[in-house]
């Protein structure tokens, strides 16, 4: 058999971390959609429109949805999955210490607790000079302000902060 016939019967995991449900899907080169595996994303509210995720609550689903995949695909050498690639919702991130590990909760894209924070960028900046700077409206979902916020708002993680994870 040549590596291109054997190629194309190699199986593959597309993993969707979104807002409502952690997908798998196995795919085959030959065969398309083999099996798609589905688990809830659980959302934690709190007031003010706080939304975060628990990093062990999102690693589980993804988990569980990749390892019915990895099932389906069957027990035979050449049915198990070569690749995998991910891909999750917008700007849901958490910080990351020194030992990679997670520090507290990972913040949804549709957090709303960086308001003030996006408003005193836009403030600082201006809106056209934020825009033409960052390619980004001064808005609570992404990255700085969440920043910002946690700087403010949880200083004992903000300090523990090495690296900034986005979900994927």
């Amino acid at each position: 058999m040549t590596s291109q016939e054997s190629s194309a019967e190699q199986n593959l995991i597309g993993v969707d971390i979104g807002s409502t449900h952690v997908k798998a899907v196995l795919f085959g080169a030959r065969k398309g959609v083999v099996h798609v595996a589905r688990r809830p994303t659980i959302t934690h509210q709190v007031r003010g429109g706080g939304a975060y995720h628990l990093p062990a609550e999102m690693l589980g689903a993804m988990s569980a949805a990749i390892a019915e995949c990895v099932a389906a695909a069957g027990k035979s050498k050449r049915a198990r999955p070569v690749g995998i690639g991910i891909a999750s919702m917008a700007e849901s991130g958490v910080p990351i210490d020194r030992r990679n590990q997670p520090v507290g909760e990972i913040m949804a894209w549709h957090d709303l607790r960086p308001q003030r924070q996006a408003a005193f960028l836009e403030r600082q900046m201006g809106a056209v000079r934020l825009f033409a700077r960052t390619g980004l409206r001064a808005e609570p979902k992404y990255t700085l302000p969440k920043l910002l916020w946690l700087r403010e708002q949880r200083a004992a993680d903000f300090t523990r902060l090495r690296h900034w994870a986005g979900v994927a």
